[in-house]
């Protein structure tokens, strides 16, 4: 989400010592006890400022390699050199995750991906991501009612097709609901996804579970990051791990699934932290714009596992892990025009150049990781597209901006802005 004037009148307020109840879960909620691991900024020797240290055993490392193991035996033989393995990085960006799903549903083959990861709007995107392909489940159902397009039940649709469709709405008030000033003073955010839930609810199914539940945890991964507010730290949330959990029988594991992709979504002062167990749980954009670091090094080590001696150092062998970044939204700060100055714009302006430069970090560290058996492709949306028609002022999610940067992604056809190597 993108934090509205309103919400920055709101930090002016209540640094003016206005306080609000802390976030409670309902009572008698069952526990979720997240699957997750904290990601921290490696500082060590060697370490790129940005890199992101994780526990030593890192389910995404062996999650490529089985990946590409399970595929080395003769890919040679069966055409154009294609990778071993696939990773897709979808970063946040709000109602630009409209680009996002049209880049992806413009794909022509849209790759079935190993791993996915995703932080706020990416985290939205994930889960049909990764199902990609797949005809979605007999029990989701995407009604006109609901604000869902006229064409989203149509014979031949794919899960990334319903993915477009959850991006397209007629209203913000299907994914926002405000507040204004008021809920700034009574909860500390200027608004509510409460309508968001409830269309997640209606893309995320109890067969969509099932089918996730389905994938092999030892090639497959899908992780969502969280920014943990009580203790600072971005987690990376298993989501495979949820799935398994409901089709294990946990009934509760769903609203669980939904709650961390909520939490996802959550921007400080926009709309409430989610409280999950003794926690309160944020976007994680504050920390990372994207998260994959460990898996592309684990890259490295297949590619030095699985490159074939006879391909290697030639123009035309595959690379062994592809990895497919998306910033849902441009890599600039928009130009501050004279004499736009006041404290409502400082703290706005303030905010856009330190996630600018968050993001730079985080993207920074997906690219320089290209080669040796490694490619990376990047898709953004640039600065013309945005200039040539803005988001609408003082809202969340603008329905023509949307339909815009759906149409923007579509087009493109798997035009990525850059490929490294090329």
């Amino acid at each position: 989400m993108r934090v509205s004037s309103i919400a920055a009148a709101g930090l002016l307020s209540l640094t003016a010592g206005c306080t609000v109840p802390r976030p409670a879960p309902a009572p008698g909620a069952p526990a979720c006890a997240l699957p997750g691991v904290p990601l921290r900024i490696d500082l060590g020797t060697g370490s790129r400022l940005g890199a992101q240290a994780e526990a030593p055993e890192d389910p995404m490392v062996s999650i490529l390699r089985n990946a590409a193991a399970a595929r080395s035996a003769g890919i040679e033989a069966l055409g154009p050199p294609q990778p071993r393995a696939s990773h897709l990085v979808l970063s946040g960006g709000g109602q630009d995750g409209a680009f996002g799903s049209g880049f992806l549903a413009g794909l022509a083959p849209l790759p079935d991906y190993d791993v996915v990861t995703g932080v706020s709007t990416g985290a939205l995107q994930a889960p049909l991501a990764l199902l990609g392909n797949e005809a979605p489940p007999d029990d989701r159902r995407l009604d006109a009612a609901d604000d869902f397009p006229a064409d989203a039940n149509r014979p031949g649709r794919r899960n990334i097709d319903d993915l477009v469709s959850g991006y397209s709405i007629s209203r913000e008030g299907s994914l926002y609901r405000s507040r204004g000033v008021a809920g700034i003073l009574r909860k500390a955010a200027s608004g509510d996804l409460a309508p968001l839930r409830r269309r997640i609810g209606l893309l995320i199914t109890d067969q969509t579970l099932r089918r996730l539940a389905m994938l092999d945890p030892r090639r497959r991964g899908l992780f969502t990051l969280l920014l943990n507010w009580d203790t600072g730290d971005a987690e990376r949330i298993d989501m495979l791990e949820l799935a398994r959990r409901y089709a294990g029988g946990d009934r509760h594991a769903r609203d669980c699934f939904i709650d961390v992709m909520i939490a996802a979504s959550s921007e400080p002062l926009g709309t409430p932290p989610v409280p999950i167990d003794d926690h309160l749980y944020v976007d994680a954009g504050l920390r990372f714009g994207v998260f994959a670091v460990n898996a592309i090094e684990a890259g490295a080590e297949a590619a030095r596992t699985f490159r074939s001696p006879r391909a290697a150092g030639t123009a035309s062998s595959a690379p062994v892990i592809r990895t497919d970044m998306i910033r849902n939204g441009d890599l600039t700060v928009p130009y501050s025009a004279p004499p736009r100055y006041s404290a409502l714009d400082i703290v706005g302006r303030a905010r856009k150049i330190l996630v600018n430069q968050v993001y730079a970090f985080s993207m920074r560290d997906v690219l320089a990781r290209a080669g040796d058996g490694q490619q990376v492709r990047f898709a953004f949306i640039t600065k013309d597209e945005i200039a040539a028609g803005p988001p609408a002022k003082g809202v969340e999610f603008d329905p023509a901006y949307m339909a815009r940067m759906l149409l923007i992604g579509r087009d493109r056809r798997g035009a990525w802005n850059e490929v490294r190597p090329s």
